[in-house]
């Protein structure tokens, strides 16, 4: 058992994957999930945002995407526009991460709250 990431970079954004496994490694294992795996993809502003207007019914492009595949089986991927990330690389991925375990900010303000402040702990 373990927190299994995977990296596809299909964009001319240089990006380690080290770097991406340990910040989502991280984040998991402190959120005391043993077993998982991630996929993480970084795509160009054209495919997230068909992504984005087919999943989400939002015709723009965004930083990042986040889905569950499996639940049970904690099987998800994380979907990153690099040339939308305004901030560090590593809090996209952070709110990626806290999305797939099931922390959502659109979904009332005691959750906003609570997802900001996971977003403040991994920091760094």
């Amino acid at each position: 058992m373990a927190v299994l990431v995977s990296v596809n970079n299909l964009t001319d954004f240089k990006v380690s994957s080290i770097f991406v496994r340990r910040i989502i490694k991280s984040v998991f294992l402190n959120e005391g999930v043993k077993s998982a795996e991630i996929s993480v993809a970084f795509l160009g502003e054209d495919e997230i945002r068909n992504i984005n207007k087919e999943y989400r019914n939002k015709d723009k492009a965004t930083d990042v995407l986040s889905f569950l595949l499996d639940k049970d089986n904690m099987i998800g991927e994380i979907i990153i526009c690099p040339t939308k990330v305004k901030g560090e690389l590593s809090e996209v991925l952070i709110h990626g991460s806290l999305h797939l375990l099931g922390y959502d900010h659109e979904k009332s303000k005691k959750e906003r709250e609570l997802m900001r402040a996971k977003e403040d702990f991994y920091s760094f």
